[in-house]
Formats: structure tokens, C-alpha cells, sequence
């Protein structure tokens, strides 16, 4: 780092995907991209989140001391353990039912064809990774990060000299 060559963009962090695709059109190459590897059957593992693999996932937003609900969908299939940094949120439905008690967590298992409604409370203000805890899962064809991986980011912080790591070891 003191020799100036690592930064953001060498660790493929990005505050948005703009900066992604800005990044791309001054020539980085995403490491996980075939380049001009031949292969005689392509096989490429992605994980996506709304048909998007980190960095294109939407973030989500929230402001402090406000909750939001998020219905977490698996579509897919392999069963999905969902985890949220920095916070632990409410487990309050399962396929679009009331659970008759909530239950605290910071990981919500998603099992195939299910629905798990969360609610987050903003109470920690900040930047934090929200991704499926199968570390393979947030990759892009075997480099992190990418995959099932986003952002919950704090109302206000977009503005804020500092660029998001990605830590999906916790």
C-alpha cells in the first residue's frame, strides 16, 4: 500500500456500480472474466441476488432509527443462510404468514421455494455487507467478492470520503 499499488479498485471495492462500470471503461478487468482463456465447456458459477451478482446488487437503504421489511425469495436451487452485518433483525413471516413469535437473528435460513420476511431496526449507522454466509455464494466464478452480496447502507453516507469493504468471513 505505501508504494501506491494496492487501492479500492485493485480489491475490486466499489461505492456504487457506476464506479464499476466506469472502472471497466478505463480498462480493469474483473478477475473472475474468462479473458482469452480458451475452455471446451464453459462452466461459470454465479450467485445472484434480483438476477444480479455483486457489484450490480442493488443496495439497500435505510435511515437511522427507522425499520424496514425485507421479504428475502429463494428462487433458486440450494437453500440460502442470509446474514446481515452490524445488526440483528427480526425473523416476523414465513411464506407471507405471521410468525406467531418473532425471533432475533443475524442470520435467516431461506430453504427452496420459501419466503422469510425480516425487520431491520437502524440503529447502527454505517455500511454493512448483507450476503449468503456460504462463502462460495459470493463469488464470481471463484473470486470474491461477488455473488449473493450487497449493502445495507445508512441515509447520509453516501457522501462520505470512505469506500465500503467487503467482509463476508464473520
Amino acid at each position: 500500500m505505501a508504494m501506491g499499488k494496492l487501492d479500492p479498485i485493485t480489491h475490486g471495492f466499489f461505492r456504487d456500480y457506476d464506479e464499476f462500470e466506469d472502472a471497466i471503461a478505463d480498462g480493469w478487468t474483473p478477475p473472475y472474466s474468462r479473458g482469452a482463456a480458451e475452455r471446451s465447456t464453459p462452466e461459470p458459477e454465479f450467485f445472484a441476488i434480483n438476477g444480479k451478482c455483486y457489484p450490480a446488487t442493488e443496495k439497500l437503504t435505510i435511515r437511522e432509527s427507522e425499520y424496514i421489511r425485507i421479504r428475502l425469495i429463494n428462487g433458486g436451487f440450494l437453500s440460502r443462510h442470509m446474514h446481515l452485518h452490524g445488526h440483528n433483525f427480526w425473523r416476523v413471516a414465513e411464506d407471507g404468514n405471521p410468525l406467531l413469535e418473532p425471533k432475533r437473528l443475524n442470520t435467516v435460513s431461506v430453504f427452496l421455494g420459501k419466503t422469510v420476511d425480516i425487520i431491520v431496526y437502524g440503529d447502527n449507522p454505517g455500511f454493512w455487507t448483507f450476503h449468503d454466509h456460504d462463502v462460495w455464494r459470493v463469488m464470481n466464478n471463484g473470486v470474491c467478492p461477488g455473488g449473493m452480496l450487497t449493502m445495507l447502507e445508512y441515509e447520509g453516507m453516501g457522501d462520505v470520503p470512505y469506500v465500503p469493504s467487503i467482509a463476508i468471513n464473520e
